[in-house]
């Protein structure tokens, strides 16, 4: 899933803010989050953990776009993170996120403001991190490996990771905008990537200070275990769709998303979703709409 495999909107704005679950039942599970319903990762669902400033400043958003700011002092982290129990991490994980560098301090070796990090299994993983007009991923705490010079500030870009394996040594390839720009390795380090299976996005150090905006972020290692696809529209007859595993669902719709109202059937039809695969909405009255897993 390429970062131009988002949301497909015809006719009206349609924009799709989340899916939730397990394509499989022996798979791990998609999570998306889209920053243009609005919503905090923490308000969409509770398998997000926020980690706030020292300062106490809340992320922000606005005009589909969430600002992460931190401080460039001492245990200042300040990220959104899933981990442990909501976790069930795959042999191929990926992690999808566009985002833009805004500013910040860059003073210690190997780590910026605006970082993704992964650990795939006790003490195991890497982390890609994006500084102005130069990403790097590293290759043991505080020894930074590959590094690449791209714009990073000027406009967003998709960055994504694919990982080919779970344990210490595995290759991993970082992709800027659909092209692969950077390769690494998994390496063993508690204090790099902690005990648990995780993914992290935001600022991850609490040497440097800045600020990230993010318009989504995605990854294929959820613990969830229903499938969910939400949009949001304001008129009749569009088209969406999202590139995902085939699976069967039911579309459901609600006139409001807060607070949670009880979802209806819009259609008894099992759709058969596939790669980039694209549905009709029937004409009701415009609101929130997700496709349930069967």
């Amino acid at each position: 899933m390429k970062g131009k495999h988002r949301a497909v909107v015809f006719s009206v704005f349609v924009v799709v803010i989340g899916l939730f679950g397990g394509v499989l039942p022996s798979q791990a599970a998609i999570m998306v989050w889209d920053a243009y319903l609005g919503r905090l990762p923490t308000e969409l669902t509770s398998a997000w953990d926020w980690v706030p400033p020292s300062s106490g400043e809340e992320a922000t958003m606005a005009s589909g776009v969430l600002t992460i700011r931190s401080e460039n002092n001492v245990a200042d982290y300040v990220y959104f993170r899933q981990l442990d129990s909501d976790i069930s991490m795959p042999n191929n994980l990926w992690i999808e996120a566009r985002a833009r560098y805004v500013s910040g301090t860059d003073t210690t070796a190997g780590r910026t403001p605006m970082c993704i990090l992964f650990t795939t299994e006790p003490n195991v993983g890497n982390s890609v991190w994006i500084g102005e007009d130069r990403i790097a991923v590293m290759t043991a705490l505080w020894t930074e490996g590959a590094t690449a010079n791209v714009d990073t500030n000027d406009a967003f870009h998709t960055y994504r990771i694919e990982v080919d394996g779970i344990s210490a040594g595995n290759t991993f390839r970082v992709y800027y905008d659909g092209a692969v720009t950077l390769t690494g390795t998994t390496f063993s380090d508690v204090t790099s990537h902690g005990s648990v299976a995780r993914v992290v996005w935001g600022d991850g150090t609490k040497y440097e200070g800045g600020v990230s905006e993010w318009q989504y972020v995605a990854h294929n290692a959820s613990a969830l275990t229903s499938v969910w696809l939400i949009a949001r529209r304001d008129g009749p007859n569009i088209l969406i769709g999202w590139s995902t595993a085939a699976a069967g669902f039911v579309l459901q719709w609600t006139p409001t998303l807060f607070p949670q109202t009880q979802w209806q059937d819009d259609s008894n039809t099992l759709i058969i979703a596939d790669h980039e695969y694209r549905v009709i909405l029937s004409p009701v009255a415009s609101g929130f709409f997700r496709l349930r897993g069967q």
